[in-house]
């Protein structure tokens, strides 16, 4: 299982503060904003895991899960978007082959075993880069939308 969190460091403290605002006059109204955010990682996750693998990414696909935003701590809202797939942590972070035919692609040779390192692709770190982007647009949609239709402030 594997997750990934992705902080609110692009957003201006402006905007932070409108965010801390909605967050305690409208949790439900936050919570589902968090949601939709974790919806729109796991849509970009699985674009990524499409792209950056060759086969057999069906089961990684079906096993890309966001769970409930639920608040941390004392007043932080979080959602977690991790791929429950049993193979996903070798395809991110790389594993030793072992019992494959040769493929006839380049090896690592790993120490003195003669066993063959193939590489992770990291594609849940890939995706958390490009992300915050989006969110940060995202998240002022949401502002402007809590001034207008709620009046916050």
């Amino acid at each position: 299982m594997m997750s990934v969190d992705i902080k609110t460091e692009g957003l201006s403290e402006f905007s932070k503060e409108l965010m801390d605002l909605a967050n305690k006059k409208f949790p439900k109204d936050t919570k589902n904003f968090l949601q939709r955010a974790g919806n729109k990682f796991k849509s970009k996750a699985k674009e990524n895991y499409k792209k950056g693998t060759t086969q057999g990414t069906k089961n990684l696909i079906k096993g890309l899960k966001r769970d409930r935003a639920y608040k941390y701590g004392h007043d932080e809202w979080q959602v977690r978007v991790k791929n429950t797939a049993p193979h996903a942590w070798l395809v991110e972070h790389g594993h030793v082959m072992l019992g494959h035919k040769d493929q006839g692609k380049p090896k690592l040779i790993v120490a003195n075993t003669g066993e063959a390192f193939v590489r992770g692709k990291n594609i849940m770190g890939k995706t958390t880069k490009e992300f915050p982007s989006e969110y940060q647009s995202m998240a002022e949609e949401f502002i402007d939308k809590m001034l207008d239709e709620k009046g916050l402030g």
